[in-house]
């Protein structure tokens, strides 16, 4: 569920960049229609619209809903490591190979 202090500090963010008051109605519209996404999903799709909208108005709902399906959690090494880690087993040599192979694949940066 979506804070209402990540979900106000995306919006003000936003206002700022697309250069929209943000009042109290169009954040009650707007977090009627996005808080069911996760904090995590909603400071990602804030990141992307702030690079990739291309129209110099306050994205919609539903470009919200639309970054959410164009962005994808960023996973590294360490997280994986961390996940590993928290169920007490070590990784087994062909799961490793494989997530390193993926992990090439889908450009993942690496420390």
């Amino acid at each position: 569920m979506l804070s209402e202090k990540v979900f106000s500090m995306g919006l003000m963010k936003l206002g700022e960049v697309f250069n929209k008051e943000i009042t109290p109605a169009l954040i009650n519209i707007y977090y009627d229609a996005l808080q069911d996404f996760t904090n995590e999903q909603f400071t990602r799709c804030v990141n992307y619209l702030v690079k990739n909208h291309k129209y110099p108005t306050l994205p919609l709902p539903a470009d919200f809903t639309e970054a959410k399906n164009n962005t994808r959690p960023e996973v590294t090494e360490h997280k994986f490591r961390i996940e590993a880690d928290k169920k007490g087993s070590p990784c087994p040599p062909e799961v490793k190979e494989k997530m390193e192979k993926l992990m090439k694949k889908l450009k993942v940066k690496t420390k």
